[in-house]
C-alpha cells in the first residue's frame, strides 16, 4: 500500500506465518486442517470476523498473491512445516522472486 500511495515504504518485509491468499484449499490447508494451534477451521474464523464478505478476500492488499509485485521490499518469510499457510508462503516467495523481489523463506 506504500508503494501505491506513493510514501515512504518499509525497507524490508518480515514475514512469519503470512496469509497471502483468502483460500483454503492448498495442499497445506488440507493436510494441516486440524493442525495445533493454528488450523483451517481457525483460519475460516478470523477471515469471517475481518472481511466484510468474501468478496473482500480478492483485494490484492487482503491477497498479496493477487497484487502486482515489483518494486517491493526485500522479505524474509518463515513458515512452519506443520502450517496451513506453509503454502501461501512459498507462493508468495516465488511469485516476489518473478516480481524481481529478493527473498528467502524458512521452514
Amino acid at each position: 500500500m506504500a508503494r501505491d500511495h506513493g510514501v515512504k515504504m518499509p525497507i524490508h518485509q518480515a514475514l512469519v506465518y503470512p496469509i497471502t491468499n483468502f483460500g483454503f484449499e492448498t495442499p497445506s490447508y488440507q493436510q494441516n486442517a486440524m493442525a495445533k494451534p493454528l488450523d483451517k477451521a481457525g483460519m475460516k474464523w478470523f477471515f469471517n470476523y475481518y472481511l466484510r464478505s468474501p468478496l473482500d478476500g480478492r483485494n490484492p492488499y487482503v491477497s498479496p498473491l493477487r497484487a502486482h509485485l515489483k518494486g517491493l521490499p526485500p522479505a524474509t518469510i518463515v513458515n512452519a512445516d506443520i502450517d496451513p499457510l506453509r503454502d501461501d508462503g512459498l507462493a508468495y516467495r516465488d511469485k516476489l522472486r518473478a516480481a524481481g523481489v529478493a527473498v528467502t523463506r524458512t521452514l
